[in-house]
């Protein structure tokens, strides 16, 4: 496997290694969420991995003698699954903690009318806010959880592209492959009985000649008698 596949989009990625470097990048991914790593962590590790993904996709393109500009568009939904996933987690966990504020301030969360009267006070949504502000490991201890949210989203997309992109071939690669695949057998048919060739007539044995013996004996008879 080249190296060259996963940083730079000039290279021919077979469908191996293509796959292969997919794996690998997001081990690292995992790995940049997991561990708090100078650099590997923060925004420049994550672009690099978006890079390495869409080199990969154009690098399998170029090897189908396609064009590469279509290894964008997993590259770019990627990264949206990525931001709505990370999203929908955020309001997920903002969900819970509001409901836990509420009701550490008297509110019966059972109460959906209660629940709703609060939620739409301004002065709730302000002191919850400021809640949020004043206790800063709150959003320590959701990151995880949204980073690995977004983690999955942008992956799965990665994974249903990757599906399509490790099957392509090229058009010299299919007509080989049709010159390659076995031809079936060509089938014989018997000519009918009608369509037969005739055989070869036999001769007919014809009647035995006669011999002149007796015509002989006659002549013979008559010049005696004479």
């Amino acid at each position: 496997m080249n190296i060259g596949v996963l940083f730079l989009p000039v290279y021919r990625a077979t469908s191996t290694a293509f796959v292969l470097g997919l794996v690998l990048m997001a081990g690292v991914d995992a790995i940049r969420i997991s561990f708090d790593i100078p650099i590997i962590s923060g925004w420049v590790g994550m672009i690099a991995i978006w890079l390495s993904v869409y080199s990969l996709h154009a690098n399998r393109r170029r090897h189908a003698n396609k064009s590469s500009g279509i290894a964008m568009m997993p590259a770019i939904l990627a990264v949206l699954a990525s931001a709505i996933s990370g999203f929908v987690q955020v309001m997920r966990l903002g969900w819970q903690h509001m409901l836990e504020f509420a009701s550490a301030n008297g509110v019966d969360t059972d109460d959906v009318e209660a629940l709703t009267a609060a939620l739409n006070d301004p002065g709730f949504q302000t002191a919850w806010q400021e809640n949020l502000s004043a206790n800063p490991e709150v959003m320590e201890v959701w990151l995880p959880g949204i980073s690995w949210a977004s983690y999955a989203g942008y992956w799965l997309v990665v994974a249903g592209f990757a599906i399509w992109f490790a099957k392509m071939k090229s058009a010299g690669g299919a007509m080989r492959d049709l010159r390659q695949a076995p031809t079936p057998p060509e089938k014989t048919t018997k000519p009918a009985a009608s369509e037969q060739p005739d055989a070869a007539p036999t001769e007919e044995a014809g009647p035995e000649k006669k011999t002149d013996t007796s015509d002989a004996n006659d002549k013979h008879k008559s010049t005696d008698e004479d």
